[in-house]
């Protein structure tokens, strides 16, 4: 997400000109970026999962606590599947994608740990 803001903010400093980027102009605009990027976080986090809450703030903590809530014959759907306004994303992904390598490594120890009882694998 990083990366992609820089890239914005880049394409508008283009397209206003050097000449006329200053430092105020880059200020108002790196504080109007950080505004959408806020709004948008928040719509993300309203009425979804804790999965995609997570994923969204980039937090660990929050990662295991959903991993916590997580039904034992769920744990994997739950781990490798989430629905975003109908666009279905694997978490495991996302974390990779957005260089979250906590998040994924935390995602895959949980896929890779062997849990067996008598009624879920």
């Amino acid at each position: 997400a990083k990366a992609f803001g820089t890239a914005i903010l880049r394409g508008v400093k283009n397209a206003i000109g050097k000449e006329d980027w200053t430092p105020e102009t880059q200020a108002a605009w790196e504080m109007l970026w950080d505004r959408v990027c806020n709004c948008l976080t928040r719509c993300l986090n309203a009425g979804t999962n804790l999965v995609i809450v997570s994923l969204v703030n980039g937090d660990l903590e929050k990662s295991k606590e959903a991993m916590d809530c997580a039904p034992r014959g769920e744990r994997f759907d739950t781990l490798t599947r989430v629905d975003v306004n109908g666009e279905v994303l694997s978490p495991l992904y996302w974390a990779i994608r957005d260089g979250m390598r906590d998040i994924a490594l935390f995602l895959l120890e949980d896929l890779l740990t062997i849990r067996a009882d008598r009624h879920s694998y």
